[in-house]
């Protein structure tokens, strides 16, 4: 298994969603945005379904605002350094181990990370940590069942077909980062800081690190201005199967709608054209295992 997807799963633990091996910019992915993630896990925009000049351009129905509910943005949540699942962190002396462990001098503490099994990851994000959600999932599936056939069609299509379409609907984003990954027998990797530890490092606006030795180099991340890098998201993916259209509209008669029950994960199905013979069946999952903001259930859509 690649890098990225071993990073994605051994960082589930931590519940925030699903971990981005290439942390992207805030202003490329943010809630209500839609597109896919290629093999390599790098993020392919197609546009926010909430912006009405993306839906006109595609020929899409546009979402009902009204039912999107957006949380409150926490801007202030502070993290120390996230671990992969297995990876643990050993605070040594920084004087007598700073050269061999590739430390700069001006670090005043240096921990090495070592991992129980071959793969071991460690994030380092600089805070304050910002916190954008959604509340509620369906009326996003009901976007994705209402415009299937459109999208189909669209230019995108044939990339929305091989890669499914993702729906954000849930960032964490850092204004800078550092982070590595490996996956080899006896990897480890140190870190250093401008402030003393006993045991862990807390980080804070002000806090410096200096990266040392590692197997697979360390990456950094940063952002101009106001944006940010977002380092987890939550959402939809949803991947579609096209059926012939009496098949679906058997289906859609029998259940007399268009869109799926809410809080259970059965499949949606679209009718398209009759004289294209076309219907979809839409399995939509959860993207990420995320903690999500908890607010009581809108009433059903008549």
């Amino acid at each position: 298994m690649f890098l990225n997807k071993l990073y994605s799963e051994y960082m589930k633990h931590h519940a925030f969603g699903y971990a981005l091996y290439h942390p992207t910019l805030n202003s490329a992915i943010n809630i209500g945005a839609c597109g896919y993630f290629d093999e390599s896990d790098n993020w392919n925009p197609i546009g926010n379904i909430a912006d009405q000049d993306f839906t006109s351009k595609f020929g899409l129905d546009p979402i009902d605002k009204e039912e999107l509910e957006q949380a409150p943005t926490d801007k202030g949540t502070t993290w120390d350094c996230l671990l992969a699942a297995g990876t643990k962190g050993r605070v040594f002396s920084i004087e007598a181990r700073a050269t061999l462990m590739g430390i700069p001098v001006g670090a005043k503490a240096g921990i090495e990370y070592t991992s129980e099994s071959k793969f071991g990851a460690v994030l380092v994000p600089l805070p304050p940590i910002h916190h954008d959600a959604y509340y509620f999932m369906s009326p996003f599936q009901d976007w994705v069942c209402e415009n299937a056939a459109a999208l189909m069609k669209s230019k995108v299509g044939k990339d929305v077909r091989e890669h499914g379409l993702c729906i954000i609907t849930q960032t964490y984003a850092t204004p800078k980062c550092t982070m590595t990954a490996w996956n080899r027998q006896n990897g480890s990797v140190s870190i250093g800081f401008d402030v003393k530890a006993k045991e862990g490092i807390k980080l804070g606006i002000d806090t410096r690190w200096y990266e040392g030795k590692s197997v697979e180099g360390w990456r950094s991340y940063e952002a101009e201005g106001d944006d940010l890098r977002v380092v987890f998201v939550g959402g939809l993916r949803c991947t579609f199967r096209k059926e012939p259209w009496a098949t679906i509209a058997g289906i859609v008669r029998s259940k007399k709608t268009l869109r799926g029950t809410r809080g259970t994960q059965e499949p949606l199905y679209a009718l398209g054209s009759e004289e294209e013979n076309e219907g979809y069946k839409i399995e939509c999952e959860l993207y990420g295992e995320v903690a999500r903001p908890r607010k009581e259930d809108p009433p059903e859509r008549s």
